[in-house]
């Protein structure tokens, strides 16, 4: 299905002289969580997406997944009154992170400015992206992770004395609604289920999916040459997927090497 497809290496001075079969604002590689999250961010945002995908089946490692996704202070836990701790949680993600450098009496628990900034913004913003999925574009409903025992499931890293305590970050989506579909004996759904929701929300996004080899260069922008067109397509930016304040956010910038959607 693939063997025909080649990439195309454009010099960066030479874009203006090519036609391009289609553009988008934001090219995303892969079709997984973050790929969809970042191609609904670029919609919401008023942008364009051209998500590509070399597999028949979407969903990339997401779909093949139990479909658990961790979210501090999520929707569930606010329910029951319980806030997570801001330095403790993060010094917890830090050490799971980063354990080969954690040090919990170091700033920023001897992380580097970067990597300690994309914990911090994933701890205040990851809710609230999750909320605009369940709440406003209705993607799905969200229930806790269960045990065996009917019991939210706890942190599996939280091994210290001060994270016994840790449970109810760990999340599936509800599907106690049509049991005979779900993953988890509780009712959770897997990483199929995960994806469905967010593909039904892209249906209403400007976003066009093709799938299709790409040359990931960084001296020179992204393009894409479909066996279907055997036309060139071009997105103006590569993109990773990053929390950062705001509803639904995407990083992206001119001139970076192109990402894999699950980045």
């Amino acid at each position: 299905m693939l063997e025909n497809l080649a990439p195309v290496l454009v010099d960066r001075d030479e874009l203006h002289e090519l036609s391009w079969a289609r553009t988008a604002d934001v090219l995303i590689v892969g079709s997984g969580a973050a790929a969809c999250l970042a191609a609904l961010a670029t919609a919401r945002n008023g942008g364009t997406a051209l998500l590509l995908e070399k597999s028949a089946q979407p969903g990339g490692n997401t779909g093949r997944s139990n479909g658990t996704f961790w979210i501090p202070n999520n929707r569930l836990l606010r329910s029951l009154g319980r806030l997570d701790d801001k330095p403790r949680l993060m010094a917890y993600m830090a050490r799971v992170t980063w354990p080969d450098v954690f040090d919990p009496t170091a700033p920023d628990f001897g992380l580097l400015p970067l990597a300690y900034r994309k914990l911090e913004a994933f701890f205040d913003d990851a809710s609230g992206v999750l909320d605009v999925l369940v709440d406003e574009e209705h993607a799905f409903d969200v229930m806790f992770r269960q045990t065996w025992e009917g019991r939210p499931y706890p942190d599996t890293m939280a091994r210290l004395p001060d994270e016994a305590d840790q449970w109810g970050h760990s999340l599936n989506v509800d599907m106690r609604h049509d049991r005979d579909k779900a993953f988890h004996q509780s009712g959770g759904g897997n990483g199929t289920q995960l994806i469905s929701g967010l593909q039904r929300v892209l249906r209403n996004t400007r976003l066009t999916r093709l799938q299709s080899t790409v040359y990931d260069g960084s001296s020179s922008c992204p393009t894409v040459q479909s066996s279907d067109w055997r036309r060139t397509h071009r997105g103006a930016r590569a993109v990773s997927w990053r929390a950062a304040r705001s509803s639904l956010p995407v990083a992206a910038s001119p001139g970076i090497p192109i990402s894999s959607g699950a980045s």
